[in-house]
């Protein structure tokens, strides 16, 4: 077991800081990596039974954070910049080789990703040309697990857990903050999850388990509040892709061989779950008071992408793969303004979601009696909401473009390819597909809202997206003297809609002068 747990603080408190011809920078960063192996073998002969197990487990857990404290006051002749950056990874791998009369063999490993990264500004900002305030956090955990016996009676448990679930948090507080050119408020996560089990028994009767389950549950926040004066504002809020690839990905692989053989595996990606959703939200706090000559953004962005895979392969006169894979997402996702006062150009509130998970499944066995199955899930379910709070007024009728845009967009992606072989004197083979999409997207205004622009847009929008693969989605392939095959599929979806203007709310369009 190694844990690497660190404490990286930059900060100011309690002080007046200038400068009268340069810039301001705060900056706290943290590189961690930690790395387990265990490796465990047993070897008996004659007679006797063998056991091997190991378990690997690493954990890290930063906790980084730079800002300018309550009582503090920043005034820059140039830029003023408050950074907070983690790139982080935790890996753990474990072997496990048994042999003899009676060979057993367990390994486990356990990645964890976690901590927190904040940036803030909890103090003044009398002046200044541009401010930013960034939190920034790229976290990585790989489980990777591997058991093997052969003996008479063998027997193989493989297990591989991969978690990531940092804390991203981007911020101002209530005090004031009066800048020449651009506020940016940014908070960013580009979080992955790996976890591979493999297990391999070989033996007269032989038994194998191998499952993976690789998890993301994030919090990313960046928010705003007090009293702000800027030419222009952006807010924003981000779970990204880590580089195109999947946020979660698991494997699991069993393969025994044996007279009687029977192995079983499974493989679950997860991106947020009941009570621990994966959250990304931007907003303006309740009781600001914003004067922006130009633009303001507040935009939350909520990238994701699970695959899990498992499969399993027996041989015997009597043998048996059974196969199972789950991709989920569970993810809430808002951008809103409390009730503010806004004075300014342009206002856009975006909330984009999306999605992605795909379940893939192969099982084969072949025997005198073979029998496989392969079943695989997916899960999307997601909160995406884009609103002004009640009690807000926003004025944008004054000054330049003069557009109110509010939208909020989800896209579920999702799809399944299950693939199952059976073959002996009597061979069974069977495919089970289920798909679940609950997705509510929300987009208005509260009550007693008061909006002036020259353009008013308000949109919400749901999507389902099933893919064509290049193959089969479905595939069960049996062959013997009495053979049979069996496949079902299940696909539900339900959408909430919604855009909402809320009780003696105003909204008006006005002309050119």
């Amino acid at each position: 077991t190694n844990t690497i747990s660190s404490t990286v603080r930059t900060y100011v408190q309690s002080t007046s800081l200038t400068s009268t011809q340069n810039n301001i920078s705060l900056t706290a960063a943290s590189t961690d990596s930690v790395t387990t192996l265990a490796v465990a073998t047993s070897i008996a002969l004659g007679l006797g039974g063998a056991g091997a197990g190991a378990t690997a487990t690493s954990t890290v857990s930063p906790n980084v954070e730079a800002y300018a404290g309550n009582a503090s006051t920043l005034n820059a002749a140039g830029n003023i910049s408050i950074n907070a950056t983690s790139s982080n990874s935790a890996t753990a791998t474990s072997y496990g080789i048994a042999g003899g009369v009676v060979g057993v063999g367990t390994t486990i490993s356990n990645a964890t990703a976690n901590g927190s990264v904040l940036a803030h500004l909890d103090g003044n900002v009398a002046g200044v040309n541009t401010l930013t305030v960034q939190a920034t956090a790229t976290d990585i955990s790989t489980a990777n697990s591997t058991a093997a016996t052969g003996g008479i009676f063998a027997g193989s448990g493989s297990v591989a857990n991969a978690t990531t679930s940092p804390v991203v948090r981007a911020y101002t507080g209530s005090g004031t903050i009066s800048a020449r050119n651009a506020v940016v408020v940014a908070a960013t996560l580009t979080p992955k999850a790996n976890a591979t089990a493999l297990g391999v028994s070989i033996g007269a009767l032989a038994v194998g388990v191998s499952s993976a389950t690789a998890r993301v549950s994030p919090t990313v926040d960046a928010h705003v509040g007090g009293n702000i004066t800027a030419a222009s504002l952006s807010v924003t809020a981000t779970q990204a892709l880590p580089g195109g690839a999947e946020s979660a990905n698991a494997r699991a692989t069993g393969a025994v061989g044996a007279l009687i053989g029977v192995t079983a595996t499974s493989a679950t990606a997860i991106n947020g779950s009941v009570g621990n959703q994966a959250g990304v939200s931007s907003y303006v706090a309740n009781n600001s008071v914003l004067n922006i000559t130009g633009d303001t953004t507040v935009f939350a962005n909520n990238n994701s992408r699970q695959r899990a895979e498992g499969n399993a392969a027996a041989g015997g006169l009597l043998a048996a793969g059974v196969a199972s894979s789950n991709a989920a997402s569970n993810t809430v996702t808002r951008a809103y303004l409390g009730s503010v006062t806004l004075t300014g150009s342009s206002l856009n509130v975006t909330a984009n979601g999306v999605d992605n998970n795909l379940a893939v499944t192969y099982a084969g066995s072949g025997g005198v009696l073979a029998g496989s199955s392969a079943s695989g899930s997916t899960s999307n379910v997601s909160l995406t909401e884009a609103t002004i709070g009640a009690g807000s007024t926003v004025q944008l009728s004054t000054r330049g473009a003069g557009t109110l845009g509010i939208s909020a967009d989800h896209v579920a992606t999702f799809n399944a390819q299950e693939i199952t072989v059976a073959g002996g004197v009597v061979a069974g083979a069977g495919v089970n597909i289920d798909h679940g999409v609950d997705s509510t997207v929300n987009a208005g205004v509260g009550s007693s809202v008061n909006a002036y622009a020259r353009d008013i847009k308000i949109y919400a929008t749901n999507h389902a997206d099933k893919r064509w693969l290049a193959a089969d989605n479905v595939k069960g392939t049996t062959g013997g003297l009495v053979s049979g095959a069996g496949a079902y599929s299940d696909t539900r979806i339900s959408f909430n809609t919604t855009v909402t203007v809320g009780a003696n709310a105003w909204l008006e369009v006005v002309g050119l002068p």
